[in-house]
């Protein structure tokens, strides 16, 4: 019997499974005990002297910056989404198995048709032995009868035994008045015949009773009880390969074979045992088979356009991570150079409460000298206050300044050691020449060419192209053809019976058509597909005009902050030469004191505003390398940043 071997293997595929569920809880809770780090984590640094470089705060930008970590993982998730319009055309393999066992308890009726046939057999049994019992009755009688046929009586009421008695008494009464020997020997023989012809006759009764009852003994035993349940197995295994084509075509090839039993529980199948007489049965069947669309869904520009759309949206997501980049670095240098200026301002201001200082002390000379009245020495004390009130809100604004850089860097700021100093100074140079020479137009031009988010955004354009493409083919009916090829087998009793069961080709075909009417939900897709595209259009068109805007407006600002570079460095050296020799009049009251604060309040202005102009213009041209895209470079190893981007003005491209 096949049933064990089925269970069996049953029992083995479900232990494999249990088995192979287990391990993959364990595997899933080592998975746990060495997961990664998380993908974030804000460094803490501690810098020595707690200064930093510009190109140093720079590079740890582009380390740590959340920003840019956000867009690698936006683009990577882009990426997945691709990848999964991709496995659209994977080709697949497909198994399914299924092993049914049903018992089911016999009607009550069904029941008694068995327990009936039983009962009948149990009759002819009895009847046939009743029989068996007559016929050795007549050949007892019969055998004596031959033995004597003179003298003994039959004494058996049998009919048959009465006939042959009445006759062979009449063959007796004629021998004995028979006179003449050879009539009387011819009588004797055919009445011994006559014997013997009826002997042989009940013998052959009697033998032929005997095998009919031991026929219907043996088959009541084969039938054994009266079977009260019925089995049945169902077992069917489907193979399946897919292979889907990106132009709308699906080709396959299949295969399946089933094997069913039917029986009563405890019984073999053969009839004569009791059981249904209904032999195992294997059925398979081996084909491929083809799917099309012939209107929808047919072409590459239906059935892969979400897979061309993903691809270019990727693309376009890598071009908006590079990008990132440039507004992280641009994020950091304006806060670098902000803290330059906080810095310098602070110098300036602790210079300035310096000379107060110096001031005092003069005038405390000179009063003491009886040169000048004591009452300025107030003004002298109320000079030096607030230089040193000026001292204070520098250094407050350093060190806000300090954590904006450290926020810019993306590191983490846990005390004041983390939020480094600025290590680099302005460079009073200023490419008046170059400046001058540069117009909007050729920075607009490499601009157009350079900056990541134009190339994201007319990527973004493409791929809505392909989205109203695929939109307008779903303006289609839908037509689809399918068809399938088989060869088929079958097979009773034992699978080797396969070989010489299968016939071939069955065939398959089907068409499926539909038309909406109206249509609403595929011509809403496309007006919103078409719509999609023009607004990406819009955004293409309006960030080509905020560049070419931003790189006009830049270059002026530039120009004047460069002016205001030279003016302030100017005032400032003019204060510079003056301050002594205010100071060294007031020594010699040729001038108040009051002048001699006013010129050094004076020079400090001029210092604050000759570094405020140097900030301005340092950021400014940090800006215009932004706007043209060439604040960041691309290489094999990564983006990096050149020295010479943050202190030179882009070149523009020479005329033909």
């Amino acid at each position: 019997m096949r049933k064990p071997l089925i269970r069996s293997t049953l029992l083995l595929v479900l232990g494999l499974a249990v088995s192979g569920l287990t391990g993959s809880r364990l595997h899933a809770a080592d998975a746990q005990k060495k997961a990664p780090p998380p993908l974030y984590d804000p460094q803490t640094l501690t810098l020595p002297g707690n200064r930093i470089s510009l190109l140093d705060a720079i590079r740890i930008t582009l380390e740590n910056d959340p920003n840019i970590k956000l867009r690698e993982q936006e683009s990577l998730a882009a990426k997945g989404i691709w990848q999964t319009e991709t496995g659209k055309f994977d080709s697949s393999i497909a198994a399914t198995a299924q092993y049914l066992f049903t018992q089911q308890a016999l009607t009550l009726s069904q029941q008694a048709a068995e327990k009936k046939n039983r009962t009948d057999i149990q009759k002819q049994i009895d009847e046939n032995q009743a029989d068996v019992q007559t016929y050795q009755a007549e050949v007892t009688e019969l055998t004596k009868l031959q033995a004597n046929p003179t003298g003994y009586q039959m004494v058996v009421a049998d009919p048959k035994l009465v006939v042959v008695q009445a006759r062979v008494d009449n063959y007796n009464e004629k021998i004995a008045a028979e006179t003449d020997p050879a009539q009387q020997a011819a009588l004797i023989a055919e009445r011994d015949a006559y014997i013997a012809d009826n002997l042989a006759g009940s013998k052959s009764d009697l033998a032929s009773s005997q095998t009919q009852v031991a026929k219907d003994t043996v088959r009541l035993a084969k039938l054994g009880d009266v079977p009260t349940t019925t089995q049945q197995t169902n077992a069917t295994l489907d193979l399946k390969a897919l292979f889907p084509y990106r132009d709308g075509v699906t080709l396959g090839l299949l295969a399946s074979g089933a094997y069913t039993a039917n029986g009563y529980k405890g019984k073999p199948k053969q009839i004569e045992y009791g059981g249904l007489g209904v032999e195992d049965q294997y059925t398979a069947s081996v084909g491929f088979s083809i799917a099309a669309s012939l209107l929808r869904n047919r072409g590459r520009d239906a059935t892969d356009a979400f897979e061309m759309a993903g691809k270019i949206d990727y693309e376009a997501s890598e071009l908006s991570y590079k990008w990132e980049a440039s507004i992280s670095v641009l994020n950091t240098v304006s806060a670098y150079w902000n803290l330059v200026g906080a810095q310098e301002v602070l110098k300036a201001a602790e210079t300035s409460a310096g000379l107060q200082t110096r001031s005092l002390d003069i005038t405390d000379a000179l009063i003491a000298a009886d040169e000048i009245p004591r009452a300025e020495r107030a003004r002298a004390l109320a000079s030096r206050a607030s230089g040193e009130a000026l001292v204070a809100t520098a250094r407050r604004v350093v060190d806000e300044a300090r954590v904006a850089l450290a926020l810019a860097m993306g590191v983490a700021v846990d005390s004041g050691a983390n939020a480094p100093y600025a290590a680099d100074v302005f460079t009073d140079a200023v490419e008046r020449d170059v400046l001058n020479a540069l117009s909007p137009a050729p920075l607009t031009t490499i601009a157009f060419e350079r900056r990541y988010d134009l190339k994201a955004a007319y990527k973004l354009v493409e791929s809505g192209g392909i989205l109203v493409r695929k939109a307008e083919t779903d303006l289609r009916p839908k037509l689809d053809v399918t068809g399938q090829v088989t060869a088929n087998g079958i097979a009773e009793t034992s699978l080797s019976q396969m070989s010489s069961g299968w016939t071939a080709p069955s065939f398959q075909a089907g068409l499926a058509f539909e038309k909406p009417v109206g249509n609403n939900t595929a011509r809403g897709l496309f007006a919103q597909s078409k719509a999609q595209l023009a607004q990406r259009t819009i955004n293409v068109r309006d960030l080509q005009r905020n560049i070419q805007a931003n790189i006009v407006q830049t270059l002026a600002t530039l120009r004047d902050a460069a002016d205001q570079v030279e003016r302030s460095r100017e005032a400032v050296q003019a204060y510079a030469s003056t301050i002594e020799s205010e100071r060294e009049r007031f020594r010699s009251s040729e001038t108040t004191l009051l002048d001699t604060i006013l010129t050094q309040d004076y020079q400090t202005s001029a210092l604050v505003t000759y570094s405020q102009a140097k900030q301005i213009y340092a950021t400014l041209l940090a800006r215009l390398r932004y706007e043209t895209g060439t604040l960041v470079d691309e290489t094999p190893g990564g983006n990096v940043v050149r020295e010479g981007a943050l202190l030179h003005l882009p070149t523009a491209p020479k005329a033909p």
